[in-house]
């Protein structure tokens, strides 16, 4: 009597092989913990086709052969014992190699994972609860709202997922829903603030002592849409005062270090026709400019520093801390303002006036026009009984 163990297709399989009952191959084996662990794959050999609807990748035998080969060179099975913070090293390496743009983000997730301790742990011990853990520790210890806590499931999500296409281990350990461990609002998007906001803020900010000499920058900011980092990346030849346009073709980035970069998508490379307040303000930006440090070739940014240094994302969003934290003290109008909700307000200002959606979504360098009128928009009851009167009205 033949007592070898076969897989569904009668081939004999070697000692460790096993064939699950989804078809799937495993290889069982011991680490120098003593601990057992697990290789799997759709394909025994490589002559072997991944079933339809897989995710293709080496044959079992192969794995096999690589891990025996790191045997051999190293004495241990190095990647079986990588921790999760590792896991999500070589992740964040192949985000911002695959879009350099995504460097500062992938650089700040990095640091938050290194300062939880429960990190360190093998990712092929990494449970779902010391999943529930890390996220319960970044709402305790940063005390970050349900928008950020999402942005960080959604993160090692990924980073779980990119475990999981390098055989590390099986299953993903955020696959849950994260109202398991907080309590969810029912919105936490970025609103526009209302015309009346924006002009209560901007007269308080033309008087002030301190902050009246950013009036021109912020101004420009509501004017304009444009996105922080494209913002801080403009320079005198993107503006063309003779024919009221400012062009929008790069973007100053911060991470690894200050450089310039091509735009986020294809549509945000674009041309913003310019409103009269806008040229005012651009006139006495470019009055008051001077030659910066050059940065990939660049010198003659519209807005920099005292130090002669164009000026950053990070830089502007806490400037927009200081002044909007002094309105509230002076004016004790509490007001939430930074420059992504200059843009937002942008964009609801001009639904407000009647502008064509597509011609919108142009403006603002979206690749969908859902972004645009789903995210960007903020209006009011009232907005819509005044859109209502004036149809009324045709």
């Amino acid at each position: 009597m033949n007592d070898k163990r076969r897989d569904n297709r009668n081939r004999i399989l070697r000692n460790g092989e096993t064939q699950r009952s989804d078809g799937k191959y495993c290889y069982k084996y011991v680490d120098r913990f003593g601990k057992q662990k697990f290789i799997y794959s759709w394909k025994l050999t490589p002559t072997d086709k991944t079933p339809v609807g897989k995710r293709d990748g080496p044959c079992l035998r192969d794995k096999i052969a690589e891990l025996e080969m790191k045997n051999i060179k190293y004495g241990s099975t190095i990647e079986s014992e990588l921790s999760f913070l590792q896991i999500v090293d070589k992740y964040m390496k192949a985000l911002t190699e695959k879009n350099p743009n995504s460097g500062s983000y992938c650089n700040w997730f990095y640091k938050l994972m290194k300062a939880i301790p429960l990190t360190s742990i093998p990712i092929s011990d990494f449970s779902k609860k010391d999943a529930k853990d890390i996220l319960r520790e970044c709402i305790i210890q940063h005390n970050y709202k349900q928008s950020t806590i999402k942005t960080i499931k959604n993160m090692c999500h990924g980073v779980c997922t990119f475990a999981i296409s390098n055989d590390f281990i099986e299953s993903n350990a955020f696959d849950f829903n994260l109202k398991e461990i907080m309590r969810l609002n029912q919105s936490s998007k970025k609103t526009a603030i209302s015309p009346q906001q924006k002009d209560d803020f901007m007269n308080f900010l033309i008087k002030d002592k301190v902050y009246s000499k950013y009036y021109h920058m912020i101004n420009l900011l509501f004017e304009t849409g444009l996105r922080v980092s494209e913002f801080c990346g403009l320079t005198t030849d993107d503006i063309d005062l003779d024919n009221k346009k400012l062009f929008v073709r790069k973007q100053l980035l911060m991470c690894p270090n200050v450089h310039i970069s091509g735009l986020k998508t294809k549509s945000a490379n674009r041309i913003i026709p310019l409103s009269n307040s806008a040229i005012n303000s651009l006139k006495v930006l470019l009055k008051n400019r001077k030659n910066t440090i050059k940065i990939d070739g660049f010198n003659k940014f519209i807005v920099h520093t005292k130090n002669k240094s164009p000026c950053t994302a990070s830089g502007i969003g806490k400037l927009f801390q200081r002044i909007t934290k002094r309105y509230t003290k002076e004016t004790e109008d509490v007001i939430k303002l930074t420059p992504h909700i200059c843009r937002h307000t942008f964009c609801s200002n001009l639904i407000r006036k009647g502008i064509s959606p597509k011609v919108l979504q142009k403006l603002m360098g979206h690749s969908n026009i859902s972004t645009t009128l789903n995210i960007y928009t903020t209006l009011t009851s009232d907005d819509v009984l005044e859109e209502f009167e004036r149809i009324q009205n045709l």
